[in-house]
């Protein structure tokens, strides 16, 4: 059994692990669906019932998920690099994660200012000042990514990588005991917006990725390979019963240590399943997940700014509400990608390592990607 990859890059970069962009795609899914819920909640009748078990299901593992599928990037990458080359790989990603966060946090500050009252949340001024601090809404995922990045490549800098041994795995379990405390210490509610906060919470996910690599995913692929439904129904079993006594116990200050340890798990069953499920490149999933960061960083926007529309024009029924947003937030950003990355200033902001004196595309626009492989 192998691992199932696409072809290999004419660029000479390692190919594709086509299972990862299909755990992607879920995930950048269930984050646009579950935000649609969030932020149409107060207009119509997304609070209670089915909405809110929906939510709150998916708010156990979504973020998770994406920080153990970038985990396991980084296994993919950065340990067969030479020592020499570690520092500009930090800074090749760094500068790719930051440039984003910061235009497009700027971006969506502004206009929550502008459109005070339809937005979910209200945000000042003031707040725009200490982005570097505390990220405002889905924007922190990109920064805590970034810094999680810059932690464990200065890790692999000094030759701190993490894999299947038990030294590695201690190290692993001590992070996720971190994690776990911070969540159940009282603390204040400002701290819990703090970027140190995230990092810390959600390193073990990263570590988790690491550990769980593409090779080790393999081998528990290859012992299981003809009950692949077990997998499926274990993930179902763990999300189900996870979401109904979360609802009943979320109080409960210990609850936490389940709940963190059942994400974690979940989140792998989901990779795992994927890699059972991916045969090839499949298609619109695959393609969703490679091209994940504009739908990320611009699906809420538009949720907003559709919200604001479709009140206007007297649509308000929850289904309507709700498939109408969640398609328009999945498709306008990717075709404002595919504008944008026609001109060099706006594809430098998706993709600034494009430009970046590390990156490997020559400083190439999306079409002049296009026309140079013709």
């Amino acid at each position: 059994m192998v691992i199932k990859a696409d072809t290999e890059r004419s660029d000479g970069r390692k190919p594709r692990l086509s299972f990862l962009d299909n755990a992607k795609g879920i995930t950048i899914l269930l984050v646009v669906l579950t935000h649609v819920v969030l932020n149409c909640e107060s207009d119509v009748n997304f609070s209670g019932g089915l909405w809110t078990y929906f939510v709150n299901t998916v708010y156990l593992f979504h973020m998770q998920l994406f920080f153990m599928i970038s985990g396991m990037l980084f296994h993919e990458t950065w340990p067969h690099l030479e020592k020499n080359k570690i520092t500009g790989k930090i800074a090749d990603k760094t500068i790719s994660l930051m440039v984003p966060y910061f235009v497009f946090s700027l971006v969506y500050g502004i206009m929550k200012i502008i459109l005070s009252g339809i937005a979910r949340s209200e945000i000042s001024p003031n707040d725009l000042i200490f982005l570097w601090l505390r990220p405002i809404s889905v924007y922190w995922y990109i920064y805590t990514l970034a810094l999680l990045y810059i932690l464990f490549g200065s890790l692999q800098y000094y030759g701190r990588t993490l894999n299947a041994k038990p030294r590695s795995l201690l190290a692993t379990g001590f992070l996720i005991a971190v994690s776990i405390v911070i969540q159940i210490v009282p603390m204040d509610a400002s701290v819990y917006k703090t970027i140190l906060y995230r990092v810390i919470r959600y390193a073990p996910c990263f570590a988790l990725g690491i550990v769980l690599n593409a090779p080790v995913t393999m081998r528990y692929a290859a012992k299981i390979r003809t009950r692949k439904i077990w997998v499926i129904a274990a993930a179902v079993l763990t999300c189900s019963v996870t979401g109904l006594l979360d609802a009943k116990f979320s109080e409960y200050r210990l609850w936490v240590v389940a709940r963190n340890l059942a994400s974690y798990f979940l989140s792998y069953l989901i990779i795992l399943g994927c890699f059972l499920m991916t045969k090839k490149d499949n298609g619109w999933l695959s393609w969703l997940g490679r091209n994940c960061m504009p739908v990320y960083v611009l699906h809420v926007p538009v949720i907003v700014m559709m919200k604001a529309g479709l009140k206007r024009v007297g649509i308000v029924s929850d289904w309507s509400l709700f498939c109408l947003i969640s398609i328009t937030a999945v498709a306008v950003p990717l075709l404002v990608q595919h504008v944008l990355r026609r001109y060099r200033p706006a594809d430098f902001i998706l993709y600034p390592n494009q430009y970046w004196m590390y990156g490997g595309q020559g400083g190439k626009t999306g079409r002049e990607e296009r026309r140079f492989k013709k």
